[in-house]
């Protein structure tokens, strides 16, 4: 499994079945985006009610990703 940068706060994640997502980490007012199914029809719309529910598990590893290098000294 290999997290890709691919601009500066955009991510390539793997998904199951071989699938890549495109992760936006600065995305809704730094909540983050994410182009899988789950994120779309699932958190998004309850981001857009208000409504606090945990981002889904690619923005997750987006973001450990991008904390991990940043703090190992690794360019990011």
């Amino acid at each position: 499994m290999k997290i890709e940068r691919i601009e500066k706060a955009k991510y390539r994640v793997p998904g199951s079945r071989g699938k890549n997502y495109i992760v936006d980490v600065t995305a809704n007012a730094g909540m983050g985006s994410c182009d899988c199914e789950d994120f779309k029809f699932r958190i998004a719309p309850k981001w857009r009610d208000g409504i606090r529910v945990a981002p889904c598990k690619h923005i997750c590893m987006a973001v450990g990703y991008a904390l991990w290098t940043k703090a190992n000294g690794k360019a990011i």
